[in-house]
């Protein structure tokens, strides 16, 4: 069953995904409501310019036609228009789901809006689960130690470009890349969209980072121990 962890990542991918692809800036309004284990509602906002659409919005990872069909007759039943937020619409949902006029976006990017004058629809973009799966994963490797360091010493540097973290941390940016996705998705690390990224949760992350230290960094310090041959008192 997907967690709570799980639909937030889905939804934090989904928001940096409709930017990159239809430059729309994607705002949470309420906090999780309803949650079911399947999935929670909340409201957003969409941006796009100067035109700004509310939307009562589900976000889940478990999508099939039974469930699109439940959201349909619950769309037709309000006055604000319904957005889904999921993880990924596959092509033959995706076309039931435009046939029915119920609205989604996924962290593919594939995009489907139509409350004018926002009208959008992108389609045939992959999955990712392969991010998710690395993004689920621990972050504190050893190259992740030595970032989360960085990161703690100067908080701002979590908006920097990933070749400057890479050079701060002393690791190669393919690292910054993996460790900062792993943030994300563990909740440490906020995307603000134009905004750039906020560290958050510091005391926590920093518990965890001394955990990570003494398990993967300090061990490879370490050269030796050793005693004198004489007592030398």
């Amino acid at each position: 069953m997907p967690t709570h962890r799980q639909n937030d990542h889905a939804l934090a991918q989904a928001k940096e995904a409709l930017l990159a692809e239809a430059g729309i800036v994607l705002e949470v309004l309420t906090t999780p409501q309803n949650e079911d284990g399947q999935g929670f509602n909340t409201t957003v906002v969409l941006q796009k310019d100067k035109t700004r659409q509310k939307f009562d919005a589900l976000v889940t990872t478990t999508l099939n036609q039974a469930r699109a069909t439940q959201i349909a007759a619950r769309q037709r039943a309000g006055d604000t228009p319904t957005l889904i937020i999921t993880r990924y619409v596959p092509y033959n949902l995706g076309k039931k789901l435009r046939e029915m006029n119920v609205q989604y976006i996924d962290a593919a990017g594939n995009t489907f809006i139509n409350t004018p004058p926002l009208q959008f629809f992108i389609n045939g973009n992959k999955r990712k689960e392969r991010a998710l799966e690395h993004a689920e994963k621990g972050f504190l490797t050893k190259g992740g130690v030595r970032v989360v360091f960085a990161l703690l010493c100067k908080p701002e540097l979590t908006k920097a470009p990933y070749r400057q973290i890479a050079d701060t941390a002393g690791v190669a940016v393919g690292t910054v890349d993996m460790v900062m996705k792993r943030l994300q998705y563990h909740r440490f690390v906020e995307n603000l969209g134009p905004k750039g990224r906020r560290l958050v949760q510091r005391e926590e992350l920093l518990d965890r980072w001394v955990i990570g230290y003494t398990e993967q960094l300090r061990p490879k310090q370490l050269i030796g121990l050793y005693r004198t041959v004489t007592d030398i008192r």
